[in-house]
């Protein structure tokens, strides 16, 4: 280990190991996680080939200064979790480890089955199944084709507003009014889950977009490189390609 943060290792060995334990490190550089063991009271064996290494690791753990903790007996758990361990004691005396708090180690696996929530699901899911009915006759009753049709005229109104801002003030390519955008085609090209959109993605996409005969194509990405930018930008100022 060439790290010599006491942070990091410290949490890996809260982490593996209970007090008592035993700890090797063949290469000790310093003496850092020496150091981190003898604190946590943990045994620990180091070694190194180098002199200068184990000099220095020899006077810093020599010379090191070391937080008291208190002690407390063995509990069931503690057997439990680690039966074979060697703990803190001395030749004749009960074997004791940190009286500490501990904390659950909570993962998406332990929400998800988190059987404490299943009463508040029990009682909220009914309310709000039957404000989503509610909710959903409603627009059913009320939503009628000139509202659809009020609604697709701000929908391409903003879109064609944010085409001639990204574009420097060039008109959209798609250009016409909203109800020209009920017949389009459409191409959705999802990012990657990690990192930019990158222009090999752009290229791909809008030659299949052109093979398949759809009128646009849409990029949706956490992030775009600069040359999927400059790509994407290219293509939606040419008229003979869907806009990205």
């Amino acid at each position: 280990m060439v790290e010599t943060n006491t942070k990091l290792i410290e949490r890996c060995l809260l982490m593996t190991t209970d007090p008592g334990d035993l700890v090797l490190n063949p290469t000790c550089g310093s003496g850092t996680t020496a150091y981190v063991a003898e604190q946590w009271g943990r045994r620990w064996i180091t070694c190194d080939t180098s002199r200068v290494a184990l000099a220095l690791a020899k006077q810093r753990l020599l010379t090191a200064r070391f937080t008291y903790y208190r002690l407390r007996p063995l509990n069931a758990e503690d057997l439990a979790r680690n039966p074979k361990g060697t703990w803190l004691k001395n030749s004749d005396a009960e074997p004791r480890t940190f009286q500490c708090k501990t904390v659950p180690h909570i993962t998406l696996k332990s929400i998800a089955r988190n059987a404490s929530l299943d009463p508040i699901f029990a009682k909220h899911e009914p309310i709000l199944a039957a404000r989503l009915a509610a909710l959903n006759a409603a627009l059913a009753a009320h939503v009628t084709d000139a509202v659809h049709q009020q609604l697709a005229a701000k929908l391409g109104g903003k879109a064609r507003a944010e085409g001639e801002r990204e574009s420097g003030g060039n008109p959209n390519p798609s250009g016409g009014d909203a109800a020209a955008f009920a017949d389009r085609r459409v191409a959705v090209s999802i990012g990657p889950e990690v990192g930019n959109l990158t222009a090999w993605q752009v290229e791909n996409v809008v030659r299949s977009a052109n093979r398949q005969g759809y009128d646009e194509a849409v990029f949706a990405a956490f992030g775009f490189d600069a040359a999927a930018a400059r790509r994407t930008l290219a293509h939606r100022r040419e008229n003979d390609r869907p806009a990205g």
